[in-house]
């Protein structure tokens, strides 16, 4: 599967609802099968489940394209969370993609 049509489904079952005032990021238990059982991360902030939902969408549509490893959830959570304005699953997957396989690369 190509990176548009994973992030396309990806974002199809990854979703953000508000409950009172926290956030609720919404999202399937196994990466590789969104159509399977759901999750939930509750955040306080509405930045806070935008990046959850772009690491999540990010990690499903990797796990689509059959390229979903330590290596590359590590990548995508240290940009999301360390680097500001990274809130966006198409950038999380580039990077794990473009990312070296091992630390010594």
């Amino acid at each position: 599967m190509n990176r548009s049509l994973a992030l396309k489904q990806a974002t199809s079952h990854v979703n953000i609802v508000r409950m009172g005032d926290r956030w609720c990021v919404i999202g399937p238990h196994d990466y590789a099968k969104p159509h399977g059982p759901s999750g939930e991360h509750v955040v306080q902030h509405y930045h806070q489940a935008v990046k959850v939902a772009a690491l999540w969408r990010a990690s499903v549509a990797l796990a689509l394209m059959d390229r979903l490893t330590n290596r590359a959830l590590d990548i995508m959570s240290d940009a999301c969370w360390w680097v500001d304005n990274v809130s966006n699953a198409r950038t999380l997957v580039t990077l794990a993609i473009n990312a070296p396989m091992n630390e010594e690369d």
